[in-house]
């Protein structure tokens, strides 16, 4: 389906399971969240299974814009093309941090900011209670399962037991570990290639 996720999903019927890793926003999130569990509501069925990425740093107290345009003005937190950094709640100096080529919101935190804040609202209003495994990874991950979907299916409830156990928690932090070096390879490959760059146009001049 080729259009936004809040023009596209009212017209679909309901989900067994929802992936949401779109726009990185408050009123998107939260959106597409309502409209999931009005599709479920509507059918008679329970909530599907909820996997939100971008549930930690940096976007989930901050919002991004892919294209602000697309969320109401009323909606949309003062933001700006800038960089982040962990445990600075305000954008970078030009030059500085992750995402400088986004639409970010100026402050981490606060009210309507952030994908974690969106699933943490819908849960408020949501009837029902739910399970929430978090994977703090790779920028975050959360999964959401509604209690009584957890007690018609025991291997699913067995699935998040394994992710919160010991040898889950484990696993996790051999991937991160896995994640991490390859970045850092990656970006040595990047400096090196730019380096070489430079000192070619260098040595032309």
């Amino acid at each position: 389906h080729r259009g936004l996720s809040l023009d596209v999903l009212p017209g679909l019927g309901p989900f067994d399971v929802a992936l949401i890793d779109g726009d990185h926003n408050w009123y998107t999130v939260l959106h597409e969240l309502r409209a999931l569990a009005d599709a479920s509501r509507a059918a008679g069925v329970g909530l599907p299974v909820l996997v939100l990425h971008d549930v930690g740093w940096p976007y989930g107290r901050r919002d991004l814009y892919y294209d602000p345009t697309t969320v109401p003005a009323e909606h949309r937190q003062p933001h700006r093309r800038a960089g982040m950094r962990p445990g600075t709640p305000g954008l970078l100096a030009p030059g500085q941090g992750l995402s400088q080529g986004h639409w970010n919101a100026e402050t981490e935190g606060g009210a309507r900011n952030g994908v974690r804040t969106a699933l943490e609202d819908f849960l408020a209003e949501h009837d029902g209670a739910v399970r929430v495994v978090d994977v703090p990874l790779y920028f975050g991950l959360a999964v959401v399962v509604e209690q009584a979907r957890l007690a018609a299916a025991p291997d699913l409830s067995g699935v998040l037991d394994r992710i919160e156990s010991v040898e889950g928690r484990r696993a996790q932090v051999e991937l991160a570990e896995r994640i991490r070096l390859r970045a850092a390879a990656h970006h040595h490959t990047v400096v090196r290639r730019s380096t070489d760059a430079h000192d070619r146009l260098a040595r032309r001049h």
